[in-house]
C-alpha cells in the first residue's frame, strides 16, 4: 500500500476547507441579498447531481464482498 505523506494530507485538507468556505460564502451571499429562489434551484440541482453519482456508483461490489463473510 502507498503511504500518505503529511504534506499530501495537509494539502487535501486545505483544499476541502477552501471549497467549504466558498460554498458557505455563496449561500451566505444569496441569503443576504434575499435570492432564496436561486438558492432553492441550486440546492435542488446539487441534490440531483448527488443522486446521479449514487445511482451510477458501484454499489454491487460492496454487497458481494459483505455476503461472503456472513456464512
Amino acid at each position: 500500500m502507498k503511504r500518505n505523506t503529511k504534506a499530501k494530507i495537509t494539502k487535501t485538507s486545505g483544499s476541502k476547507l477552501v471549497w467549504l468556505m466558498g460554498a458557505a460564502g455563496v449561500v451566505f451571499a444569496l441569503l443576504y441579498w434575499e435570492l432564496s429562489g436561486l438558492l432553492y434551484v441550486l440546492s435542488t440541482l446539487a441534490l440531483c447531481a448527488l443522486f446521479i453519482v449514487v445511482a451510477f456508483s458501484d454499489l454491487e461490489t460492496g454487497l458481494n464482498e459483505s455476503d461472503g463473510n456472513e456464512g
